[in-house]
């Protein structure tokens, strides 16, 4: 009767039976994590919507996630919906976006060549977190925008990344950030009139930092365009069938040493 009368008790006392510990979760799925995973799923979006409408408080929800995660690591878009819903189901505060960027650094890790995990850490640690302390603040803006340039360069980024990072770049005078935006975005762009346009941008800016003053950070961005383009033109020479970000990575590094003393330093430092 009380349940009945009460929505918020039956509410209540459902979620306290549902909540199990990992192992329990694991050993009832019979081997089935993906479909266990799928199933709390479902049910945590049940729960999300049934406070969403009501108290909007969420007291289990993170528990719920880090079950699904751990049933089905590769449960992208978990990743996802958790980071919004822990962000925007209620008041955003430090604790929340916090908790929000610990489910996306969760999904970097396990997809580190996706770029929506890096844009969206990007967006909440330099759009939502707001502190009181200034330097406190311009540094987790700093993180936001190293976050856009992880995004940028990852091979799906699209063109919003970049759009973005250029926004950014002009509204904070920032033009060693929209340099490395505009030669990420060179480095990707196939068509010849595109690419003439970008390099002629990257031109003028290297002249406009030169001119400001800063002459050796001209000369390093100058540098880092010739290299750029060097590379570049090796990729189409060699493997023209394998995307630029791609050819860095696996053809463009130097190999590690494989003694292992030599490698257990390199780990140590």
């Amino acid at each position: 009767m009380i349940r009945d009368a009460q929505p918020s008790s039956r509410s209540a006392a459902d979620e306290v039976l549902f909540v199990t510990d990992n192992s329990t979760v694991s050993l009832m799925s019979l081997g089935y994590k993906q479909a266990a995973a799928d199933i709390i799923w479902l049910r945590s979006i049940q729960y999300f919507v049934a406070h969403l409408m009501t108290d909007r408080r969420y007291p289990w929800l993170e528990h719920f996630i880090y079950q699904i995660i751990e049933l089905d690591e590769r449960f992208k878009q978990v990743y996802l919906w958790a980071g919004s819903c822990l962000l925007y189901g209620g008041e955003i505060t430090v604790d929340k976006v916090m908790a929000s960027n610990r489910i996306y650094e969760e999904a970097l890790k396990r997809f580190p060549n996706d770029y929506e995990p890096a844009y969206r850490l990007g967006m909440n640690y330099f759009s939502e977190l707001r502190v009181s302390d200034p330097q406190e603040q311009q540094r987790y803006k700093a993180m936001g925008i190293a976050y856009f340039e992880r995004a940028s360069q990852a091979p799906d980024a699209p063109p919003t990344v970049f759009n973005l990072l250029r926004g950014i770049a002009k509204q904070m005078g920032r033009d060693d950030v929209l340099f490395y935006a505009l030669t990420d975005e060179l480095l990707r762009v196939r068509e010849p009139d595109q690419r003439q346009y970008l390099e002629k941008r990257l031109a003028q800016l290297t002249h406009k930092m030169q001119r400001d003053g800063s002459p050796n950070v001209a000369i390093g961005a100058a540098s880092s365009l010739k290299e750029a383009r060097a590379r570049e033109q090796r990729r189409l020479a060699e493997t023209p069938y394998i995307q630029s970000l791609d050819y860095e990575w696996v053809f463009d590094h130097e190999p590690l040493p494989l003694d292992w003393r030599t490698l257990s330093s390199i780990a140590d430092h």
